[in-house]
């Protein structure tokens, strides 16, 4: 019988220990590769390691994939009440304004970020990234563990125009996001440039964590070198693309489009440039680019004719203050708008767009003043700074969607990718299908890589890319221009340690094998070591300790309130002491 990934681990008990050395101690349970509880050995009443329970139900299996996309958007997964680790979002936002192109106008949320001080690993920013993509990972691996035993090899029934079953689509949905989270953690918590910096491929990343019945199931609980993580993306995104179509009951489902889109950034990533355009060119032919006199729709419909995948907010699951639109929008009655952080564009990058351009008007300008009274909420001040940012609207009840993924970008990498390879009159022929519904003047015959990147910058302004293309392209930033309008200096080159988060102190106490020794000194978290037997009398310390044993389900029976009712089913190591 398979059972749901979920292990206990503590410390050494025996009959010889002092109750005061006992009462220091800690048992440590662990689900899915995490510390969810610590318990004082002293507040151990006993132990029975024969309750069996079964994995998830095929309700629950089914619905897993919506429930990861609701995760996306949930300010409770991190852990935090605060106003700035609202999912995935502000990951995003986050790592936007650790760039050149954003300034944040005001002390609200996210400045140290725009500060480049929230690194380090006891802050909160690194708890919540690595908190939010974690946790996408273990539910995926829970529909992966509970999928039925060959299901990958024979799922699929083309004839008479039939699709994946549902348990396929499931199944291959929970593929994609493994992969989309370690695309994201790979990137967050080392360098990139792996096409200018070789050598980057080899640094040590992040733990990959696999689903029990996988072959390499806890085998690479260490920082994988990059290489390593980047090869599992893309076998996981090869094996979700083979499983999924482009049927789906909402833009918030991850289909084949998603998959491609997501291999598309990945090959970019790597400098697989021809793959990258392959990837792209097949989401392309599925969406069209938003015509020019949508540009001022506010950025916030799910229904936009080019949005591939997002987030459909209804009035009822409208987030209000935490929200990315509370931080990014200026015509909100949130964060943005009423003048607590107003978001505006680097007036650099402003003077690059010209005036013929439809996307000028996404923000706001002193010398050319737009009137958007009639789209801003009431309470709203900000969008009538110079600079200030207009591109995302808002409306009533926070319901404003979540953009994900879009056809522009597709567009943008595969002109990217064209001109990598020096097919530069390619490149402009792929960029004007984008040109063509933003700058009616603009008719380059060739184009070169930055001409590409200066677009990617434009357009995609505030969707959280920047950061991820400063890395990948080995770029530093430089507020300290003449006619800046950042509000303080700032320079932050290529190579500098602050454009990777260190990992955090909870993920060094939950994988012993991260050697947090070697890195952060400073830290010193209680690594548990392995106890087997029914009665704690009988436990005692076995090192090391081996993820590979057999696990049974078990109970503890503790008199902590922290544990509901005192009673928390758990696995152990299946050990006689």
């Amino acid at each position: 019988m398979k059972h749901v990934s979920l292990l206990v681990v503590a410390f050494m008990l025996t009959l010889v220990t002092p109750a005061s050395m006992q009462a220091s101690k800690n048992l440590s349970v662990y689900k899915d590769g995490f510390v969810t509880a610590r318990v004082p050995v002293a507040e151990i009443d006993s132990m029975n390691f024969s309750d069996l329970t079964p994995p998830l139900t095929l309700d629950e299996y089914l619905a897993m994939p919506e429930d990861i996309a609701d995760m996306l958007v949930d300010l409770a997964v991190s852990g935090s009440t605060s106003h700035d680790v609202e999912g995935l979002m502000a990951v995003l936002h986050a790592t936007d304004l650790m760039g050149e192109d954003m300034v944040m106008n005001g002390t609200s949320w996210f400045y140290y970020d725009y500060c480049h001080e929230n690194r380090l690993y006891n802050y909160r920013r690194t708890s919540m990234i690595w908190r939010y993509f974690m946790e996408v990972v273990k539910s995926a691996n829970k529909v992966i563990e509970t999928a039925p035993e060959g299901l990958l090899a024979a799922y699929r029934a083309d004839t008479m125009g039939q699709g994946p079953s549902t348990a396929v689509k499931a199944l291959g949905q929970a593929y994609a996001y493994r992969a989309f989270a370690y695309y994201y953690l790979v990137q967050l918590f080392q360098y990139t440039a792996y096409q200018d910096v070789p050598a980057n491929l080899s640094l040590p990343t992040v733990p990959l964590l696999y689903a029990p019945n996988e072959p390499l199931y806890g085998q690479r609980t260490a920082a994988m070198p990059a290489s390593v993580v980047l090869k599992q993306i893309e076998e996981d995104l090869l094996k979700a693309k083979y499983m999924l179509v482009a049927y789906r009951s909402s833009k918030t489902e991850i289909n084949t489009y998603v998959v491609n889109g997501l291999l598309a950034r990945y090959y970019l990533l790597i400098g697989a440039w021809d793959k990258a355009y392959e990837a792209a060119t097949e989401v392309v032919w599925g969406y069209n680019i938003m015509p020019a006199d949508e540009l001022e729709d506010g950025f916030m419909d799910i229904n936009n004719q080019e949005w591939i995948w997002g987030y459909d907010f209804t009035e009822e699951r409208g987030i209000s203050y935490p929200s990315f639109f509370s931080h990014i929008s200026n015509l909100t009655h949130g964060y943005a708008g009423m003048n607590y952080s107003s978001k505006l564009i680097d007036a650099r990058l402003y003077d690059q767009i010209p005036a013929t351009d439809g996307r000028k008007r996404w923000f706001q300008s002193s010398t050319n003043y737009i009137d958007a009274t009639q789209r801003a909420h009431a309470s709203a001040s900000s969008w009538k700074k110079d600079h200030a940012n207009l591109k995302f609207g808002w409306k009533d009840e926070w319901a404003m969607d979540y953009c994900y993924m879009r056809a522009s970008e597709m567009v943008l990498i595969q002109a990217e990718a064209l001109a990598r390879q020096g097919k530069e009159t390619e490149a402009a022929a792929a960029l004007a299908v984008l040109m063509a519904n933003r700058d009616a003047s603009w008719s380059k015959a060739s184009v070169t890589v930055d001409d590409v990147l200066l677009q990617r910058r434009i357009e995609l302004w505030g969707e959280g890319f920047a950061y991820f293309d400063l890395k990948r392209t080995n770029k530093g930033i430089d507020r300290t221009y003449q006619g800046s309008n950042h509000p303080f200096a700032l320079v932050v080159p290529a190579t500098d340690e602050r454009w990777y988060y260190q990992l955090p102190e909870v993920a060094y106490s939950d994988y012993p094998a991260l050697n947090v020794a070697d890195k952060l000194p400073q830290l010193k978290p209680i690594a548990p070591v392995a106890i087997s037997g029914t009665q704690m009398a009988f436990s005692f310390e076995l090192e090391p300790f081996d993820t590979l044993v057999n696990c049974q389900m078990g109970i503890v029976y503790s008199l902590d309130p922290a544990f509901e009712k005192g009673k928390t089913k758990v696995y152990t190591t299946n050990m006689v002491g």
